[in-house]
């Protein structure tokens, strides 16, 4: 004892080696459930209990009259979870379950109130939305204007202060004064497809359409094995409905790149749809093995329907008749998206583009932005042309109508932007 009166604790040994042991037991809080959970593994009750009577209790009161003493070791195949009597090391059985078995450091972390883990991804989604009637793009403003024909003045301009007056007058409807920066930039650079493109962009914009399939065809006069050019014009004549132009400059497209097997397919497809087999075969017989066997899929599958609209930004119109009306869209850099084609990386579909009665274009691909929807007719032709048109914008729709007095007309604004999304991974 010590001197203050209070007891000292002592320690029983896990194993004094004694043949008769004396045990008591703890009473433990029973579980919901006791019974047996049907595969043969004990319940959380008889765990306990087995525990309790192989594990010995540690005296901490002086007052207690019975000291705890291990049962046997044979009695105790539960023994003390670090290591049970004699010395043998602790194992647990193959059938025991429960709380008393250690995790496997292996196995994954057991989840947190009751929720499992879902690995998420972001993405961006486009928003749409349709301004009708329309405003001006924000980026047009009587500063950018200003400031963009102080920098394209003088008598040697650079080629980026030219295009970005075009752009500007372009966005603004000034589609004279646009001609005019779209002329000084092409006897600046004559060999600049872009000024090229932008004096046909402006031609049509007024409504010379004919003239401005001219200026993109002289694209191939200053650069022969442009194939960009070339495809847009045999997708143009196809919308046109000229399938021999079209399949011409399918044949060219496909011997500028002779290893693209879908360009093969193309031109093979068009050659057999005029009945000239044998030119079928000779483009076949050209390309190698690789490029010919990928082309046979291709032909082995079902073309797309040359009428299906496709992409977020989409216009639908139908009007009174009497005039071959022809859609555009605006993009934010001043480009002209039509059945003529767009140097725009973004694919661009039509139909119906010589009816006098309606007309659908779409864009797919299109970047985030503020675009205008315009609708044009020939030049020359007078009277009023009542319609419909119906837009698609990235979610948004909206049916606006128009009445066409002069040679173009501006129907909506679309404005494009993105928001993040979570989504599951």
């Amino acid at each position: 004892r010590h001197a203050c009166g209070r007891a000292r604790a002592e320690r029983a040994p896990l194993w004094t080696g004694d043949g008769a042991a004396e045990s008591t037991s703890a009473d433990a809080e029973a579980p919901l459930d006791d019974a047996d959970d049907g595969r043969g593994a004990p319940s959380d009750k008889s765990l306990r209990e087995e525990f309790s009577s192989s594990t010995p209790l540690l005296e901490a009161s002086p007052n207690k009259k019975e000291r705890s003493a291990p049962p046997p070791a044979a009695a105790a195949p539960n023994g003390d979870l670090g290591r049970a009597a004699g010395g043998r090391a602790f194992e647990p059985r193959e059938d025991m379950t429960g709380p008393l078995l250690m995790p496997s450091p292996y196995s994954p972390p057991p989840p947190r109130f009751g929720r499992r883990y879902i690995p998420m991804r972001k993405i961006w989604e486009r928003v749409g939305r349709i301004v009708v009637p329309p405003a001006l793009p924000d980026r047009v403003t009587e500063g950018a204007v200003s400031a963009a024909e102080r920098g394209a003045s003088g008598s040697d301009p650079s080629r980026e202060s030219l295009k970005r007056l075009y752009t500007l007058y372009m966005l603004d409807g000034r589609f004279d004064d646009a001609a005019g920066v779209a002329e000084r930039w092409s006897v600046k650079d004559p060999l600049d497809p872009d000024a090229l493109t932008a004096r046909a962009d402006v031609a049509a914009a007024r409504g010379d359409r004919e003239l401005a399939i001219r200026i993109l065809g002289s694209v191939l006069d200053v650069r022969p094995g442009d194939q960009k050019a070339v495809l847009r014009l045999s997708r143009l004549y196809r919308w046109a409905g000229d399938a021999d132009l079209a399949c011409r400059h399918s044949m060219a497209a496909a011997q500028i790149r002779a290893t693209d097997s879908k360009l093969l397919a193309e031109a093979v497809r068009c050659t057999r749809d005029l009945g000239s087999e044998g030119v079928a075969s000779d483009l076949m017989a050209l390309a190698d093995e690789t490029t010919r066997r990928a082309a046979d899929l291709l032909l082995a599958t079902k073309p797309a329907d040359p009428s299906a609209l496709s992409g977020d930004l989409r216009v639908e119109a139908t009007w009174d008749g009497g005039d071959d009306l022809d859609l555009s869209l605006l993009t934010p850099d001043g480009a002209r998206v039509s059945w003529l084609g767009a140097p725009t990386k973004a694919v661009i579909s039509a139909r119906d583009v010589r009816s006098t009665t309606r007309e659908g274009l779409a864009l797919r691909g299109g970047a985030p932005g503020e675009y205008l929807v315009e609708v044009t007719r020939p030049e020359g032709h007078r009277g009023t042309v009542r319609g419909s048109m119906t837009i698609y914008a990235a979610g948004a729709r909206s049916v606006a109508r128009f009445e066409l007095d002069a040679t173009s007309k501006r129907v909506a604004l679309l404005k494009i932007t993105t928001r993040p999304r979570l989504v599951p991974l």
